[in-house]
């Protein structure tokens, strides 16, 4: 007996981008709802910016393809491709700088800073030194 398993897949509805999935209940990013009765706050799934699809094959790929309502999903445009490898590039930059790990990069910087300048970066100096790894780490 075969069974065949359904994967879900979360989508922004703005651009159609997969944003992950699987053979689980998925539901999208969570948004404020109204208060419960006793008045505390609420989160709800954000269904109006975010959808969820099915499907009985292969699961999408979210670099080449995207949401479709009347196919399911369709090729990604090049465009579509290249602001998706964009934005994996910003992600990863900013994880590698602001990770665990990128404790010993920010201790290295920070340590070249106060050889050059006899003291440790302000705030303000530390975060134009972030926005220049981040410049460097995306141009490599």
């Amino acid at each position: 007996m075969v069974t065949e398993m359904t994967s879900h897949y979360v989508y922004r509805k703005s651009d159609g981008r997969f944003l992950g999935g699987g053979f689980y209940d998925v539901q999208p990013p969570l948004k404020e709802g109204l208060p419960d009765p006793e008045g505390h706050p609420t989160q709800v799934p954000d269904y109006d910016l975010y959808g969820v699809a099915e499907f009985n094959e292969t699961h999408p790929d979210p670099r080449m393809e995207r949401f479709d309502a009347t196919l399911g999903k369709r090729p990604a445009t090049a465009q579509e491709i290249a602001a998706y490898d964009a934005d994996q590039l910003n992600r990863d930059a900013a994880l590698t700088w602001d990770s665990v790990s990128g404790r010993a990069i920010r201790a290295a910087t920070a340590a070249v800073f106060w050889q050059i300048t006899g003291a440790l970066p302000t705030t303000q100096q530390a975060n134009a030194m972030r926005t220049k790894f981040l410049t460097v780490f995306k141009a490599l």
